[in-house]
């Protein structure tokens, strides 16, 4: 059901979310207001439709190049 995807413990819960901040704030801004944008339109359309549009829809991310680069052989 995916509720929890994941778990601390109970005297380190300040650390994680510190930890989780700084993972997201990483991340260019531009590539966090394209995933809040997928998501959303997940939420307001059937699969299907939510995969098409993922599909076809395109963000302009400067860096990501420079980021996916790392990914290659």
């Amino acid at each position: 059901m995916g509720l929890v995807a994941r778990s601390v413990p109970v005297d380190e819960p300040d650390d994680a979310v510190d930890g989780l901040v700084r993972d997201l704030l990483a991340n260019n801004p531009d590539s966090l207001a394209a995933y809040k944008d997928l998501y959303r339109k997940a939420l307001e359309r059937p699969l299907g439709d939510g995969l098409s549009y993922e599909a076809t829809t395109t963000y302009r991310i400067p860096d990501t190049a420079e980021r996916v680069s790392g990914f290659g052989p």
